[in-house]
C-alpha cells in the first residue's frame, strides 16, 4: 500500500505526528533511488523492529556517529500510537499493560489475531504454555508502557569463568554509567515517596545534623562520581 500524501483523517484527530514522523517503505526506498533526488544514497544501517531495543540502538547509533552522517532506516510494522510513556499523558483508559493470557486462550474466546489486538496495539508473538501479556506492536514497543526495574550487576554475578572480560570491562567502564544517566537513575528517590518516606528522611537529615552518624560526608566534600559506577546494588530503570 503506497504511503499517503497527507495525515490520515480519524474520527477525533488528524494524524500529521505519525504522517511525518514516519515513511513507508516505499518513500523509504524512493529516498535511495538518484532518479528522485541528486541527494539519495542507500543507508548505512538497518534497524529490524522499533521497539524497546530497536529504537534504543538506533538513536544510540545516531548520537554515537559524530558526523551524523550515516543513514539508518528502522523498520516497525506497528503504527505509531503515542509520542512518550503513557504515565505522561492524561489518558485512563485503554493504554494499559493487557493481563498475561495464551494464544490458546484469546482463540478459545475468539479474540486473536491481527485485526484484534488488546488495548490498542498489544500482541502476542508466540504460543507459550506460560501466560504472558505480549508484546507492544508500536514505535517504542513496551517501554511505552513498562516501568519495572532490574538490577546493576555485581562483581560476584559476573564470574570470569562465564563472562568474557571485554564484556565485564566494558559495562563497567561505560554501559552501566551511561544507562543509569539515560534513564534517569543516577538520581535517587525516583518513584518512592508518602509519608514513611519523608519521616525516614528527615530522621536521617536530624541524625546527620546533630552528629549521630559519623562517617556522614558534608555535602561540599562529597566526591565527583567516576566514569565506573560504584560496585554495590543499585537499579536501573528498564523502561
Amino acid at each position: 500500500m503506497p504511503t499517503p500524501k497527507k495525515a490520515d483523517q480519524g474520527s477525533f484527530t488528524r494524524d500529521v505526528l505519525g504522517r511525518y514522523i514516519c515513511n513507508g517503505l516505499d518513500e523509504a526506498m524512493a529516498s535511495t533511488n538518484s532518479a528522485n533526488s541528486p541527494n539519495a544514497r542507500l543507508f548505512d544501517v538497518i534497524v529490524v523492529g522499533g521497539g524497546s531495543f530497536g529504537a534504543v540502538f538506533a538513536q544510540h547509533f545516531f548520537s554515537q556517529d559524530s558526523t551524523h552522517s550515516h543513514r539508518v532506516l528502522v523498520l516497525e510494522g506497528g503504527p505509531f500510537t503515542i509520542p512518550e510513556h503513557v504515565q505522561n499523558l492524561p489518558i485512563f483508559a485503554g493504554l494499559n499493560v493487557p493481563s498475561a493470557t495464551s494464544i490458546q486462550d484469546l482463540r478459545s474466546q475468539g479474540q486473536f489475531g491481527l485485526d484484534q489486538p488488546r488495548e490498542e496495539v498489544w500482541g502476542l508473538p508466540w504460543h507459550s504454555s506460560t501466560k504472558f501479556p505480549g508484546l507492544a506492536y508500536c514505535i517504542g514497543g513496551r517501554s511505552l508502557y513498562f516501568g519495572g526495574w532490574c538490577p546493576q550487576l555485581l562483581d560476584e554475578e559476573m564470574p570470569a569463568d562465564r563472562w568474557p572480560q571485554a564484556v565485564i570491562d566494558d559495562l563497567d567502564s561505560t554501559y552501566f554509567a551511561d544507562a543509569s544517566t539515560q534513564i534517569g537513575t543516577d538520581q535517587t528517590n525516583d518513584f518512592i515517596t508518602g509519608d514513611l518516606h519523608t519521616t525516614l528522611r528527615q530522621l536521617l537529615f536530624d541524625g546527620i545534623q546533630n552528629g549521630s552518624v559519623p562517617d556522614a560526608i558534608p555535602l561540599a566534600a562529597r566526591p565527583k562520581p567516576s566514569v565506573r559506577p560504584p560496585k554495590t546494588r543499585r537499579h536501573l530503570d528498564t523502561t
